[in-house]
């Protein structure tokens, strides 16, 4: 009986202090209580003395009978009274946030505030893939593929923001050579931008997205185009970058090429890719709104 007993108080424990994980306060209180609960418990099965009232044993444990009922009553009272802010509705917090004020100025900013706090970049992965070269005009040719998932900081409440994609680092395509184009953009999985020509850029948007509350929203796109060698491969944060990655592969049949990194934290000194090998050329976190938080360039060796 008591084995069931005990397990069925780890149990209950275990559920208490789950829900409870994100403020100590609480679990400070839940735990003492189930310690004072469990030992009044033992006290009383175990020792026969405590039961009687007429002796002082006895008397002592009613007296923390009634003691620990009060405190649990005291418990119940506390639990309800702990502040969670964190946990109230977002309009809650926000006027917390705005100390309590009120007004119709109030509100609009309350209203507006999913579209102010724009959403953070989670990852963009990037790779670039160069399969021809022209040695008249010393140009490659690229595949470019990008990824990007981006989070909303009010995980919550809707989020909306109007993303834009380009690309402005192209040259123009030499002579009976495949023309420059963008393949497609797709924003979750939907294309919002199909096979469309471009000559040395493109800026396509913006697009008005709205991430639902608790979910992310990914943002793909691909193109090809010509690039001149030692021309710069930057990228520029808009927003808070948790993680960025950048791969280069080399398919070129007979030629290897050299990567030299010119800025953000990037290998040190020139990164050689054999024919048919990749390299991750980009590996950096955590990086603030900026412009050419990285830059390389690609050559033929």
């Amino acid at each position: 009986m008591f084995k069931s007993f005990f397990t069925n108080v780890r149990q209950f424990s275990i559920r208490i202090f789950d829900e409870t994980k994100s403020d100590w306060r609480a679990q400070g209180i839940v735990a003492l209580t189930i310690i004072a609960v469990v030992g009044t418990l033992v006290v009383y099965a175990f020792w026969p003395a405590a039961t009687d009232p007429a002796k002082f044993a006895g008397a002592v444990f009613a007296g923390w009978m009634a003691g620990l009922l009060l405190s649990i009553l005291g418990l119940i009272t506390a639990v309800v009274s702990l502040s969670n802010p964190e946990r109230d509705a977002f309009n809650s917090r926000a006027r917390i946030l705005l100390r309590g004020r009120s007004g119709s100025h109030i509100d609009f900013l309350i209203d507006d505030m999913n579209t102010l706090l724009e959403p953070y970049v989670v990852s963009a992965t990037k790779k670039m893939t160069i399969n021809d070269y022209d040695e008249a005009t010393n140009r490659f040719h690229i595949i470019y593929h990008s990824m990007t998932e981006l989070r909303a900081y009010l995980d919550d409440i809707p989020t909306k923001f109007e993303p834009k994609v380009g690309y402005e680092h192209a040259a123009q395509s030499p002579q009976n050579r495949p023309q420059a184009g963008l393949t497609f953009i797709r924003i979750d999985g939907l294309v919002k931008v199909g096979p469309t020509p471009f000559d040395t850029k493109f800026l396509e948007g913006p697009f008005p997205v709205v991430i639902s509350p608790g979910q992310s929203c990914v943002i793909e796109h691909r193109f090809n185009c010509w690039v001149a060698a030692n021309d710069p491969n930057r990228f520029s944060a808009m927003r808070f970058v948790q993680n960025v990655e950048m791969e280069v592969r080399n398919d070129l049949p007979e030629r290897n090429l050299l990567v030299d990194p010119q800025a953000g934290g990037l290998p040190s000194g020139p990164v050689t890719i054999p024919p048919g090998e990749a390299k991750m050329i980009v590996n950096l976190k955590d990086l603030k709104p900026a412009k050419h938080v990285y830059d390389f360039r690609v050559t033929a060796a």
